[in-house]
């Protein structure tokens, strides 16, 4: 049974190390190919973004973890499951953060999403005031925005 996100909410106390477990396979769980022509335009809008002449942005592809999904078994104890595969941040930007003609989007479905798996902390300090911070103007993916301490794990 594939979970939904309000179904991991639920959860009534923190999961013990026995309980939570990882299915990490590349054929089964990486985006699905698009077709060359497709994906050539995402190449090309992907060195378009590279060679913007934007003061102080930092843009590199780096390999990413891909959450395909989450399973969650009911036998004697509850247990939770994250299938991963392998993606990459170029994957992200180029499906999923840019604005995309409809010529191209149409051939993009949720199987071709880079979905790359993302971590936070939510930090609330000693006199109950909760931690933010600045995403940096070089940030390609929400600038100048605030959010929660986190990032991507990266598989190297």
């Amino acid at each position: 049974m594939t979970s939904t996100w309000s179904d991991l909410l639920s959860l009534e106390k923190p999961l013990k190390a026995n309980e939570f477990h990882v299915n990490f396979n590349t054929e089964l769980f990486n985006a699905k190919y698009l077709p060359v022509d497709i994906q050539n335009k995402l190449d090309q809008r992907w060195n378009e973004l590279l060679n913007e002449k934007k003061t102080g942005r930092v843009l590199y592809n780096q390999s990413k973890f891909r959450l395909h999904s989450v399973t969650m078994k009911n036998n004697d104890q509850k247990q939770i499951i994250l299938n991963l595969g392998l993606t990459d941040y170029k994957g992200f930007i180029c499906t999923q953060q840019q604005t995309i003609s409809n010529d191209i989007r149409q051939y993009i479905h949720e199987d071709n999403l880079a979905h790359p798996l993302g971590v936070g902390s939510l930090l609330i300090t000693a006199d109950d005031k909760i931690v933010l911070i600045k995403r940096s103007s070089a940030c390609l993916d929400s600038p100048n925005l605030y959010d929660i301490p986190g990032g991507h794990a990266e598989p190297e």
